[in-house]
């Protein structure tokens, strides 16, 4: 598999996303609106814990979460966000753990040097990206633990790893 190009990508996860966005943002606005006239200082402090919890999900998985992984001329690793795109030379990859320890389960990270690392949601099929990786980088050490294992085993199916392009299924 050296040197051949190879796609996957998160089915479903764009869609379940801009739902989930879009839902959550209506909550907000109501919840904001709700405070018009209202001098309740709890109510205010759900309210601004409830946007800010918002503001920080948005921000990890619409600029930090890849929904598609590739490795591009057996050298170079790109990945897309949901606003942004990335890649880098292979050489770079230093390894893939899981980020923040237990506390980071569910999500795996390519560790690369000098660079934002793509993190990757640990679900079904993730493990086919690490073997893409491995069959250009067999030097990478791919750390999994056993909750990584378990999330993926037991991770919803509706969502998952898919093989979408290049080389052979």
């Amino acid at each position: 598999m050296t040197g051949a190009d190879a796609t996957f990508r998160m089915v479903r996860f764009r869609p379940l996303i801009i739902a989930f966005f879009v839902v959550m943002s209506c909550i907000a606005v109501l919840l904001l609106l709700s405070l018009r006239g209202n001098k309740d200082l709890l109510l205010t402090v759900f309210i601004a814990l409830w946007v800010g919890a918002l503001v920080w999900t948005a921000y990890w998985f619409l600029f930090r979460v890849a929904y598609e992984v590739a490795v591009v001329d057996g050298s170079t690793l790109r990945w897309h966000t949901m606003m942004t795109s990335h890649e880098a030379p292979l050489g770079r990859i230093k390894g893939v753990d899981t980020p923040f320890g237990p506390f980071g389960t569910g999500l795996r990270r390519i560790r690369l040097e000098g660079q934002r690392s793509p993190l990757l949601m640990g679900l079904p099929g993730v493990g086919e990206i690490f073997a893409m990786i491995l069959a250009n980088r067999p030097d990478v050490p791919i750390n999994t633990s056993w909750y990584d294992r378990a999330y993926e085993r037991f991770a919803i199916r509706n969502v998952r790893w898919v093989r979408v392009g290049g080389g052979r299924a």
